[in-house]
Order: structure tokens, then C-alpha cells, then sequence
């Protein structure tokens, strides 16, 4: 869920990944020609890049520079070196400085490294959706198929679709382990639909009575429906929250709480995304003040989203922060026991008093002034 989240990501913090430092096997769309050296001598160009390319980086090469793979339309490869800066990446000593002890010890398995092209007639169906089943037989459309261990993905193109994978099945074994999830309820696998053109993707969006047509992304039980932007870092941005959606609907089947949904969705947002790319975070640092702020208890009551851009923002940063709240400043067994309790049916205000001894709606709200300011 959560076309709004994805406008307001849209709009707000398209340039966020491209501050960060990228892993090996990101990939990255260069907005200007870059020059291309060789990865064994760093002073021996080898020619340039074309503005728009996107660049694969496959690990530190020498001097500091960063080695790529280029894939050209007619389907040339190429293995070259480039520099970090001209790549828009900080200098591998920033990222090293960056590294923080505060973060979860979570090391997702091997698994996330799985791809194997199959045909329609092979892949997984079990989970296969009605509205997946209308993507798929949308016309003009060259779908290709590959699977994971818990997802398939249709594609188009290649280098996008593998980094959606990869991060896929990292979602699925951090969400998995930091929540300490004991069991998938799905029989199938999760089903991920990228859409490479801004007309297709209108196209079935209309075609579904979807009134958002700026609308990058949406989860809709085990699917995901993507538009991949111009840039794969705006993809990035969005897919980090969207991802959380589909991984949590593996594990839990009750419909939580709007506000809880979503703030979950923020913190893994945050903190799974930069563990994806190699970057520890202290969870703490990223919740000095809280500026945008949405009323507890309405957050709280909320079933549906606020209509306007500013109102959305709030909403989304109060429930991140409340979420961060209830994380930080107790043990986490007690939010995985509130989460469990929610999701077995009870009411937040009484899971809510029975996990953290919280009696009522103002001693939380009271308890969250203090830590939002």
C-alpha cells in the first residue's frame, strides 16, 4: 500500500541514495558524461559514458576508483573504472567514517545472490493476484520472468530487475530476523512487476481505476507494482519503503494498525535500505527532533491518509518516530510482543498496556513529547 508514500518520496528525496555510498552490484544512472579508465591502470582512459547510462559497480577497483560493468543497447559489455565523485559517491574514507556501532547486528544468508530466468509456463503461480494477472497480459509488453527464493520478478530489463531482487530477499531475511519472525504464511512466492515506461505504467494504473496516476509504486497483498523512474535512485528511494509492505505480508495477515504499518515501513525503510548498501546507522541519531508532527491520537484513529502534501509528510514522520519511540526506548522483545499481539487480533491500546504497562492513549502521547523534543 501507500501511493501517497510514494509521491511524497518522489517529490521529497529523489536525490536521497545517490548520498549514500553504493554497494557492489548497485547500479547507478549518470547524469553526465564519465570518464572510463582501466580497472588495472587508473591512468589509462579508456574513453567515456554516455549522460543517462547506467553504470553497474561491481567493487572498489584501484586509487580510490570504483570498477563498473556498462551493458550498451546493442548489448556490449563493458568493464571499466571510474571516480567515486564523478559517480556522485563520497570518497571511500567518508563511508568508512560513517560506520556505527549502534546499528543491528543482522547479516542476511546467501540467498539474496539467487536468479534464475524462467519461462511463464514455469514460474511459481501459487500467489499469482488477479491485477498481476491484467499486468502480465497488458499488450506492447515484453515481460521476462526470473525467481528467488521468496519472490518472482517480471522485467523488462535486466541490470534494474537484479538489484529489485537482491534487495528483495535482503528485506526478507533482515525484516525476518529483526522481528524475529517464526513462520511464512504465504505458499507461493511474492510476485514484483516493473514497469520500464511512464505510458505503461499510466496505462495500468487507469486500467485498474487507479485515480493516482503519480503514483510510482503500491504493495497490494504478495504483489508489487513498480514504475522504474529515469533514475534508478528515485526507483531506489520508493522501493526501500514498498519493500517493507511486501515482506511484512508474508508474515502477518491481519491488517494492522495504518499509522504502525507505516512507521515500520519508515524504520526499514531507513535502516534496512542503508544495511543493503553497507552502511551502519545509529538508530538513535536519526531522532534528535521531530518537526513535522501529526496529533497522537489522531495518528492513533487514523484508518485512512491525510489528503494534503503537508499533512502526508507529517503522518508519515510522526509514525516513523512513534515507532522509533516504542523500539528505543524499551527492550525490543517489547515491541516484537506488542507486534505479535496486534497482529493476533488484540487492540493496540490493550497490547499496548499489557507490553509496555501504558494505560492510556495520553500517558503515550505524553511519554512521546519528550522524546521527539
Amino acid at each position: 500500500m501507500s501511493t501517497l508514500r510514494a509521491a511524497q518520496w518522489f517529490i521529497g528525496l529523489a536525490f536521497f541514495a545517490a548520498l549514500l555510498a553504493v554497494s557492489p552490484a548497485e547500479t547507478v544512472t549518470v547524469s553526465r558524461r564519465v570518464a572510463a579508465y582501466s580497472p588495472d591502470n587508473p591512468r589509462k582512459m579508456k574513453g567515456y559514458f554516455p549522460s543517462g547510462a547506467d553504470l553497474e559497480v561491481l567493487g572498489d577497483a584501484k586509487a580510490g576508483m570504483v570498477k563498473v560493468r556498462f551493458v550498451s543497447p546493442s548489448g556490449k559489455e563493458v568493464i571499466a573504472a571510474c571516480r567515486r565523485v564523478d559517480l556522485g559517491l563520497p570518497p571511500a574514507a567518508a563511508v568508512a567514517a560513517s560506520l556505527d556501532r549502534d546499528s543491528p547486528d543482522i547479516s542476511p544468508k546467501s540467498g539474496s545472490d539467487v536468479w534464475n530466468e524462467v519461462s511463464a509456463d514455469r514460474m511459481d503461480t501459487k500467489e499469482l493476484s488477479d491485477r498481476g494477472k491484467e499486468a502480465m497480459s497488458m499488450p506492447g509488453l515484453k515481460w521476462r520472468h526470473a525467481q528467488t527464493d521468496h519472490f518472482v520478478v517480471h522485467y523488462e530489463h535486466g541490470i534494474f530487475a537484479r538489484k529489485v531482487a537482491r534487495m528483495a530477499e535482503f528485506y526478507y531475511d533482515f525484516i525476518s530476523q529483526d522481528l524475529k519472525c517464526k513462520k511464512d504464511l504465504l505458499a507461493g512466492r511474492s510476485h514484483i512487476y516493473i514497469f520500464r515506461t511512464e505510458e505503461k505504467w499510466k496505462e495500468f494504473l487507469a486500467k485498474g481505476g487507479n485515480a493516482n496516476d503519480w503514483a510510482f509504486s503500491y504493495v497490494l497483498g504478495p504483489a508489487m507494482f513498480l514504475q522504474q523512474a529515469d533514475g534508478t535512485s528515485s526507483s531506489a528511494d520508493v522501493l526501500a519503503h514498498e519493500m517493507t509492505h511486501l515482506v511484512l505480508n508474508r508474515f502477518f495477515r491481519t491488517r494492522i494498525p495504518t499509522w504502525l504499518n507505516e512507521g515500520m515501513a519508515e524504520w526499514y525503510g531507513e535502516f534496512a535500505y542503508s544495511a543493503f548498501k553497507g552502511i551502519k546507522k545509529s538508530q538513535r541519531a536519526q531522532f534528535k527532533r521531530l518537526v513535522y508532527r501529526f496529533p497522537v491520537d489522531d495518528l492513533l484513529s487514523a484508518e485512512t491518509y491525510p489528503q494534503d502534501t503537508e499533512s502526508v509528510h507529517a503522518f508519515y514522520q510522526t509514525s516513523k518516530f512513534l515507532v522509533a519511540y516504542l523500539r528505543l526506548e524499551w527492550p525490543e522483545e517489547n515491541f516484537i510482543d506488542l507486534i505479535n499481539e496486534v497482529m493476533a487480533g488484540t487492540e493496540f491500546d490493550a497490547a499496548l498496556e499489557q507490553k509496555y504497562a501504558i494505560a492510556s492513549r495520553d500517558d503515550l502521547a505524553k511519554g512521546f513529547k519528550k522524546f521527539i523534543e
